[in-house]
Order: C-alpha cells, then structure tokens, then sequence
C-alpha cells in the first residue's frame, strides 16, 4: 500500500533536501517487496465487505524487535519500507527519536519502539544492543539469523500527523494466522514469556506445529504512547 498524496508534516518536521536510503548489510528480508505490498492491499480490502469469501483467519505480517520475534496485523500497518531509512536527528529529542526523513510527499519520525515495548521509563538508561544480544537466542529459535539483530528497515504506521516510522531489526513472512493459532488469555501468555510490556500484547501467535511464540502488537496502542511521549517532550522544552 502506498501513502496517499499528501502536505501534511508531523509536527517536529523540518525543511528538509530528499535523501536516499542507506543500505545496511544484514539479511534481506524473507518477504519480497512485492508480496509485502500485495498483502497489505489484501489487509485494507478486508476491511471493507466483500461478496466472495475469504480465508479465515488473520493475517499477520512476522517482524524483529528487540530481537524479540513479533506480529502485528497487516491491516494495522500502512507500509513497509525495504531498508531503514536515513534519517536526520532532530535536536533535544529523546533517544529513542531517531530523526526524520523525507517519503515521497510527507516527513515522517523514525522512532525505535524498543524502550517503550520494553518497559522502560524515561530517564532510565536504554542500552538496546545488550538487550539484542541478550535475546538474539529467541529470534534464532523462531527462524530469523541472530545477526539480524540491528535496526535494518521499519513500518509505517498511523496518517497524517501521526503518521510515524517504527524501527525493527527483520521482516519475516506474512501468514494467515488460525483462531486456534493464537492465545490471548494469560496462561497463553504467560507460556510465551515475551521480554515486551504486557500492555503492548493482545496475544500470542504460535504456528501449528511449532514451539515459536510471537508476540502479536497492539500497534494503536504503541503509536497513541509514542505520539503522548514526544508531545510531552516538546511541552517540558516549550512549557
């Protein structure tokens, strides 16, 4: 799915000259552009109601964060960008603000959700590679490469001025995830044991057949939090 044609700017956006993305040398992504953009055409049309009948199930698209091995429903993300964007830092932002970049007509903010799906408060000390490091073990036993555990491309989330670019560090396949293929109760859950914030979890994908948990995100929820704690930034420093 593309971004419609569109001036409106975040509000921490700048003038900027466009700048290309830099190629980072990790893995290349398990899904093919492509069949990225297909399926997330397939998640917007079903939103909407059709004569023919689907699938049943819900398709979810495979990501690293954290190194910790997610999900989120296509219909949730508004695109996929095939490398991490080159981004320019924007002065007094939090650390996690990694700075904007230009996308065809719009500025977007590139964000690293790691501190906020960890947990973290403000004010404590963020050191992510330890936390990839730590839990490069979970992305091996789900099927990604444990080098994959830098920050190497990113998904486009919300509209407008909310429009925001999440770091992640792979993207893997797109799936069509069975009712019985997720647990959203807390023994489910529980069972998982995903490092990330209960609060940023509405369930747990496990493929049939497998021991791989994925922690499926409520990417509304993350995006409403990282919009409230850049629009707190911006209040401490203006008052």
């Amino acid at each position: 799915m593309r971004l419609s044609d569109s001036t409106t700017r975040p509000r921490w956006a700048v003038s900027l000259p466009p700048s290309g993305p830099m190629p980072p040398d990790l893995p290349r992504p398990l899904a093919a552009p492509d069949a990225l953009e297909d399926a997330l055409e397939r998640g917007t049309a079903r939103q909407e109601p059709a004569n023919a009948e689907a699938p049943t199930g819900t398709e979810l698209l495979l990501f690293l964060c954290e190194a910790v091995p997610c999900a989120a429903p296509l219909a949730a993300l508004r695109e996929v960008l095939p490398t991490l964007p080159e981004a320019v830092a924007l002065p007094h932002s939090p650390p996690w603000m990694l700075g904007i970049f230009p996308l065809r007509t719009e500025m977007v903010g590139l964000v690293d959700p790691g501190p906020l799906l960890l947990g973290i408060a403000p004010g404590e000390t963020y050191a992510p590679m330890l936390v990839r490091q730590r839990e490069a073990r979970l992305a091996s036993a789900s099927g990604f490469t444990t080098s994959a555990v830098a920050l190497a491309t990113a998904l486009v989330v919300g509209e407008g001025e909310r429009m925001m670019a999440l770091a992640v560090s792979a993207i893997g396949d797109i799936v069509l995830a069975h009712d019985e293929e997720i647990s959203s109760d807390s023994q489910g859950m529980a069972h998982a044991a995903s490092p990330l914030a209960d609060a940023y979890i509405v369930g747990i994908y496990t493929p049939s057949g497998t021991h791989n948990h994925f922690s499926i995100l409520n990417v509304e929820r993350l995006l409403n939090d990282l919009v409230a704690a850049l629009d707190h930034v911006e209040a401490e420093r203006y008052g």
